[in-house]
């Protein structure tokens, strides 16, 4: 896949073949991690992306936001760095430049943990109340009786829930990914050894004409 590589989670459980360690996760949050460009040049920076996506849980769910957390980014050479999920919204973007000053084998990875609220609609009991009625004898055509009874009222109710998620991604940089940049002064040096070469070859070929003209005097000479 090269090294512009993208690491995205739409399952309920987070392979261990994809992440380092296996974690479990609600099916909502989507985690996308990218590499800035297509290669690390030591001595330069690489930049790390990460973007989230958060859906409802399930179709009966709806209005999920982020409600916070903590997320730190690891550069694979021993730095990170961390920032704060926060609340609110249901996308986030976070990108940090790390430092890579020597070529090599790098795997930057990030671990997220946080939570994040939905609502949900129910039909449900919503409560009961007492109804006294009119109640005709079957036996006494003109007699007649009161009774309470017990009515329960069912409607629509919304619940507030929330969830928390652990997610854990790398992306994996191979040696020949990373490019060494050349030493300023070697381009110089090696436009230099090009313009000696150059005057070397025009010097032998006018050399060479010189001696070819002579020649050609001395056979006019020696025929006159």
């Amino acid at each position: 896949m090269g090294v512009l590589q993208k690491l995205s989670v739409a399952a309920a459980f987070v392979t261990a073949g994809i992440f380092g360690t296996a974690a479990t996760s609600p099916a909502a949050v989507v985690p996308v991690f990218t590499l800035d460009s297509n290669t690390i040049t030591a001595g330069e920076k690489g930049v790390l992306h990460l973007h989230l996506d958060l859906g409802p849980s399930s179709n009966k769910d709806y209005d999920a936001q982020f409600a916070g957390g903590l997320l730190t980014l690891y550069s694979g050479n021993g730095a990170f760095t961390t920032f704060q999920l926060g609340g609110g919204r249901a996308s986030r973007d976070f990108s940090y430049a790390f430092d890579y000053t020597a070529p090599g084998r790098y795997t930057p990875s990030f671990m997220l943990t946080g939570s994040f609220t939905q609502k949900r609609d129910e039909y449900v009991h919503l409560y009961d109340y007492a109804k006294t009625v009119l109640v005709r004898s079957n036996k006494c055509r003109t007699c007649v009786s009161y009774t309470t009874q017990l009515i329960s009222v069912f409607g629509w109710k919304t619940f507030s829930e929330s969830e928390s998620f652990t997610l854990s991604g790398s992306l994996l940089l191979n040696a020949d990914a990373i490019v060494t940049p050349l030493p300023a002064a070697l381009p110089l040096y090696a436009t230099g050894l090009g313009v000696i070469g150059l005057l070397a070859w025009r010097k032998r070929r006018r050399a060479a004409r010189a001696a070819k003209d002579r020649e050609i005097e001395s056979g006019a000479r020696s025929l006159i």
